[in-house]
């Protein structure tokens, strides 16, 4: 029996020299506060389904703590703390766990953290977030610019 791969649909993809959409600390509580920089509409999803997210960032490199990060629904999939670095991009999965409303998701290389979980009810249509923040108030015009960013979906 031929091995059968499941075919990719691509949810939203978008890349430009200059940054898709970037957010910039004004040196306030406001710099803690999550912004979707890209947002993807998911579709209803089997018990199974996965999605797989690549995404870049551009960076104030600085002692500021920036948290590039992906959400899906209100469930936090992944944040970093990032401090002196310019560039970050990763691979990441989105896989749910034999039900809809259980997610497994983490990054492609080794990681010292634990697989991060989310209980998003995927069998209703649901939305994505790439985005960012500061863990706190950072020195002014300091930025979190997503430059790429590939959602596909494996149904």
């Amino acid at each position: 029996m031929p091995l059968v791969r499941p075919t990719a649909v691509v949810l939203g993809q978008a890349a430009s020299a200059s940054g898709i959409a970037t957010k910039t600390s004004v040196n306030g509580a406001a710099d803690a506060v999550f912004t979707a920089l890209a947002t993807i509409a998911v579709p209803r999803l089997g018990a199974n389904s996965r999605m797989r997210v690549s995404a870049s960032w551009a960076l104030t490199s600085s002692g500021s703590t920036k948290r590039p990060v992906v959400m899906l629904g209100s469930d936090i999939l992944l944040t970093v703390n990032l401090t002196t670095t310019a560039t970050y991009g990763l691979v990441f999965d989105i896989q749910n766990g034999g039900v809809t409303n259980v997610q497994v998701a983490g990054r492609s290389g080794a990681s010292s953290a634990a697989l991060s979980t989310g209980t998003t009810d995927t069998s209703a249509p649901s939305s994505l977030y790439i985005g960012g923040n500061w863990s706190a108030a950072a020195t002014a015009d300091e930025i979190i610019r997503l430059m790429s960013y590939a959602v596909d979906l494996y149904p």
